[in-house]
């Protein structure tokens, strides 16, 4: 049970990490295409298929959230450098 606290305390920190560098609309983008990402890691590694309807709410999510998103989706992965004039 431990490793699935420290699993879920570093997802916590880590997503506000990551809010905290990057605009709310791209994090929001990152975080619904985790539910994707899971798809295709059940798919590739435990051969697990998701029924029809499955693979429709999850399109249908993340295609609602894309919209919804789209226009705010700048990422960066530092502060950007300082401008140098002469």
């Amino acid at each position: 049970m431990l490793p699935l606290a420290v699993a879920f305390v570093g997802y916590v920190v880590l997503w506000n990490v990551s809010l905290q560098l990057n605009s709310v609309g791209f994090y929001q983008l990152m975080k619904i295409m985790t539910l994707p990402a899971v798809v295709l890691l059940e798919l590739v590694m435990l051969r697990k298929r998701q029924t029809p309807l499955q693979l429709a709410a999850v399109v249908t999510v993340c295609l609602g959230i894309g919209l919804a998103t789209v226009a705010d989706t700048q990422a960066r992965a530092a502060p950007p450098p300082p401008v140098v004039t002469l």
